[in-house]
């Protein structure tokens, strides 16, 4: 695993690990305020990279191609070519770095041109690397962002919002457009601007914009409506875990344009929200604990420290506890799902209480690993299905085991990735570990949001 996933699974470590326990309460309300609107802007161009011949000494390194992304209609590619990391000096710098671009080609007539390159540090910290996010309908607009890899260096802010840029295929231009929250239907974005929510389609651009219901207060996560009709935000007295103050949860309707504070929470307040059901919302406080709020009802119920399962979860069907709405299947025939999905006492940086048994290999299991600390640099990757892994293996010689990691690498559609990225791990013994496997893999490529 390379050094972007520890740093990304050491900051996981830190934001459970200081989690501290005390009570809470809540007041709610449902007072519907005006919209105030503002005319709509332009986002600047990004600044112009010169594109230059790849750099001398890094162009001894093969360069492969990370991800090709064709258009829907057939007219364009955009490719991310990569060249590994390699020893570098220039003039008052020396180090490890790599370099990446960014290639469109015209699949009408084969040109092709690099509209973006990135030189990375490969031992630093931080985030980098391109990624191809999503077409626009009409095909003219590629999306993207620079932070395929790692996650913020420093802060501790409870909004990183991933950054995104448009690539306007006809004219190669590249604004920045800002966050990452995408509609359900893959066609509009929402994010912060200062202290405005600016609603962008990806095709006409910015659509609407509204400031935000509280005012001299930090903004937090932003989620979608599962049909896209609505939003719900977090604003907070406070940016940083454990204690995010009062914290204010804020429907908007986007049809009417009008605004709803759901919720008024004393500290600890709330870092995260998800919208997983029609009337269903998820919050989880600066302790760590989850909740849900009934937009019906306009009730809370406190989960606990983990996402447990008010309904028996069905045969066949692989709840996964630490990282909620994330399911698998697995063949009832094969396997066994022991998990302890009504344990309150479950701690998921330290337990694996949530896994399947092999029916057939005594030794065999698979489960749902939480944080993790230090890994070694070097992994594998690993196409499982339609899921990509990143797959580290340790091999005990006196246990007479082995033990493996898999960590998802964000390819799965729908699933939130700014609290993390979901690391599995399969055990066996050495005889019992070929057939493990095969069992363990077949499971691992149903990965999914339900």
């Amino acid at each position: 695993m390379n050094s972007n996933y520890r740093h990304l699974i050491l900051l996981l470590i830190l934001y459970i690990t200081t989690l501290i326990s005390y009570g809470c309460g809540g007041t709610f309300q449902s007072t519907p305020s005006p919209t105030k609107f503002v005319a709509t802007q332009t986002p600047a161009p990004k600044p112009t990279v010169t594109k230059t011949s790849t750099p001398d000494d890094v162009a001894t390194v093969q360069p492969t191609v990370l991800a090709n992304y064709p258009s829907p209609d057939g007219k364009w590619r955009v490719d991310i070519i990569r060249h590994d990391c390699i020893n570098y000096s220039y003039p008052d710098y020396m180090g490890i770095i790599a370099y990446e671009q960014l290639k469109i080609v015209n699949l009408n007539n084969g040109t092709e041109k690099i509209v973006e390159d990135q030189l990375l540090n490969c031992d630093g910290v931080g985030a980098f690397g391109f990624d191809g996010l999503y077409w626009s309908p009409s095909n003219r607009y590629f999306y993207y962002s620079d932070w395929r890899e790692g996650s913020p260096d420093g802060g501790c802010g409870n909004y990183f919002a991933l950054p995104i840029y448009r690539l306007d295929t006809v004219t190669q231009e590249i604004i920045t457009i800002g966050g990452s929250h995408i509609s359900p239907d893959q066609t509009k974005l929402a994010f912060w601007r200062k202290n405005e929510i600016v609603i962008w389609d990806l095709d006409q651009g910015e659509v609407a914009r509204v400031r935000g219901l509280a005012s001299n207060i930090f903004n937090g996560e932003i989620a979608w409506s599962p049909d896209g009709q609505s939003l719900v935000y977090l604003q907070s007295t406070f940016d940083c875990a454990p204690d995010y103050g009062t914290t204010y949860v804020t429907r908007l309707d986007l049809a009417k344009m009008s605004q709803t504070l759901l919720l008024k929470f004393q500290p600890p307040g709330f870092g995260g929200v998800s919208w997983d059901g029609p009337e269903l919302i998820t919050l989880i406080d600066g302790e760590g604990k989850l909740w849900t709020y009934d937009l019906i009802t306009k009730e809370t119920l406190l989960l606990g420290i983990a996402a447990l399962t008010p309904t028996p979860v069905p045969l066949g069907v692989f709840a996964l506890v630490i990282y909620p709405p994330l399911i698998m299947n697995y063949d009832t025939s094969v396997w066994k799902d022991v998990s302890h999905y009504k344990d309150a006492s479950f701690k998921p940086a330290y337990s694996i209480l949530n896994y399947l048994q092999s029916l057939s290999l005594g030794t065999c299991q698979l489960g749902v690993q939480g944080p993790t600390g230090d890994l070694p640099t070097t992994s594998q990757a690993v196409q499982l299905g339609s899921v990509r892994y990143e797959v580290i293996t340790f091999a005990d010689s006196v246990a007479e085991s082995t033990t493996t990691y898999y960590i998802e690498n964000k390819s799965i559609t729908g699933f939130n990735y700014e609290m993390g990225t979901s690391v599995f791990i399969v055990h066996a013994s050495l005889s019992d570990w070929d057939r493990c496997k095969v069992l363990a893999e077949k499971v691992l490529s149903t990965l999914r949001v339900p």
